[in-house]
């Protein structure tokens, strides 16, 4: 009969081995190599907390007994805490699964939970830096904040536009919002795909008519600059004259007025047609 104080069991969760193999057990009780049933039935005598755990541990291999099994191992934190992981017996969220503390499972189970931990729950693992685009290459501050930059923003505008877009657009933006803004970019401004050929845009918020709305000629540039340079010739093709030819126009020319209508014109039937 145990002692009324006994407080070793076999198996941490005091459940019945459930493989009967041999387990050593470390004690001067005996320190042969024996069943685990029978030493399922020793380990109330074992008297120190020493010889009860090096018993438990050799039972979790030998007798199958459950481990204390954290979804990540080494108490990391599980950077997906949303991802959806399997335990066995039920799907739950990675953040369930690390907020349980400890399955009780067996050994081999555990090391396969743990590995999903750490393909799915990406334990242990740093959330890269954020990128965040600067459209002044040295990442000082904006010359010109104020200054409208293109479809009405200001410039402080379009540098947080540039922030939440993806970060392969960031050096369309510092070819175009940046160098509007007064930023020296001299990388962007080597392959920047420039709207006008012969002069440095000087209108950004000129609009032009595209599929039936009007686009500033300032955001067209950072199109043309988002995409393959085959782009950047057809959209130059298109738009040159209406945004960069400011050889006839004046602010309030008649004349001027009338052209630009022809030129829209000119420059919908070539769209549709190159469609």
């Amino acid at each position: 009969t145990p002692p009324p104080a006994s407080f070793c069991n076999l198996c941490i969760d005091e459940s019945f081995p459930p493989v009967l193999g041999e387990v050593t057990v470390p004690s001067r009780i005996t320190t042969d190599a024996i069943n685990c049933a029978l030493a399922y039935d020793i380990a109330p005598f074992l008297t120190t907390e020493v010889e009860c755990a090096a018993l438990q541990v050799g039972a979790q291999s030998s007798c199958q007994c459950p481990v204390e099994c954290p979804i990540c191992a080494g108490g990391g934190i599980p950077l997906d805490l949303n991802a959806r992981i399997t335990t066995g017996l039920e799907v739950i969220t990675c953040e369930i699964a690390y907020e349980r503390g400890a399955f009780l499972i067996p050994e081999d189970n555990c090391t396969v939970l743990q590995d999903r931990g750490l393909d799915i729950c990406k334990c242990g693992q740093t959330k890269p830096p954020v990128f965040e685009c600067d459209i002044c290459e040295d990442g000082s501050a904006l010359p010109t904040p104020l200054l409208v930059s293109m479809d009405g923003d200001t410039c402080v505008e379009s540098a947080v536009d540039a922030k939440r877009d993806d970060p392969e657009n960031c050096e369309a933006w510092q070819a175009t919002a940046g160098i509007y803004c007064g930023c020296n970019n001299p990388k962007a401004s080597e392959t920047a795909c420039k709207l006008c050929t012969t002069i440095d845009l000087a209108d950004r918020t000129r609009t032009v008519l595209i599929d039936g709305e009007e686009t500033s000629c300032g955001f067209l540039e950072l199109r043309a600059n988002r995409n393959n340079q085959e782009e950047c010739a057809t959209v130059r093709l298109l738009y040159d004259t209406l945004c960069c030819d400011f050889s006839q126009r004046t602010s309030d020319s008649t004349n001027w007025k009338i052209v630009r209508y022809l030129q829209l014109a000119v420059v919908t039937m070539l769209s549709l047609i190159l469609m």
